[in-house]
């Protein structure tokens, strides 16, 4: 709880997570009316705070990487190609080196599953400074430190191919800028 001391207190979620957790998120992450409404609850928000507390990150960060990735959605499965499922999209490479399968995954829920991501991250928890470094870590591990220009796929890459859409100024090339660009649009919608 000391880690989140420094954090400008100024969330719009209830007095009963507050008081409970010492933690106030600054997004409203059980917005009604939008897909991620039946997976966010209390009890899924107490445990982000915990595994973030873990991993030494915002909780609201965590839960912007959740959000773009997967609605919270523990079953959602990639619509693109690949093998990534859940919370954070954990691909069937990543989950074996967790100790788990995409399909094991799929059959958690958000709760549980909240403990692979835990899992997946902390390799990585002293390398992540902020949400950029975040979502690299879930999406492009290279890009992890790296600064908002930085290329992360070319045209022609699978990379690119799978993720196009993120080439906010179509000129060939996803930058981590425009890639985190796309999870502050998503976050956007919790405000």
């Amino acid at each position: 709880a000391a880690y989140f001391d420094d954090i400008t207190r100024i969330g719009k979620v209830e007095n009963e997570l507050v008081n409970d957790i010492g933690y106030n998120f600054k997004y409203d992450w059980m917005r009604e009316g939008l897909p991620s409404t039946p997976f966010v609850t209390l009890d899924f928000m107490r445990e982000v705070v915990n595994i973030a507390g873990r991993l030494g990150i915002y909780p609201d960060d965590l839960m912007a990487v959740m959000a773009f990735e997967s609605w919270f959605n523990p079953r959602e499965k990639n619509t693109v190609g690949g093998t990534a499922t859940g919370l954070i999209q954990i691909n069937e490479l990543s989950a074996g080196e967790i100790g788990i399968t995409t399909s094991e995954l799929a059959e958690m829920n958000a709760i549980e599953q909240l403990e692979y991501v835990y899992r997946y991250y902390e390799p990585y928890a002293e390398k992540i400074n902020n949400l950029g470094d975040l979502y690299m870590a879930t999406f492009c591990k290279r890009g992890i430190g790296e600064d908002d220009n930085y290329p992360l796929y070319e045209t022609g890459s699978r990379g690119y191919d799978w993720n196009s859409g993120l080439d906010g100024n179509k000129d060939g090339v996803i930058t981590r800028g425009e890639a985190l660009q796309a999870v502050l649009d998503r976050r956007k919608e919790y405000e």
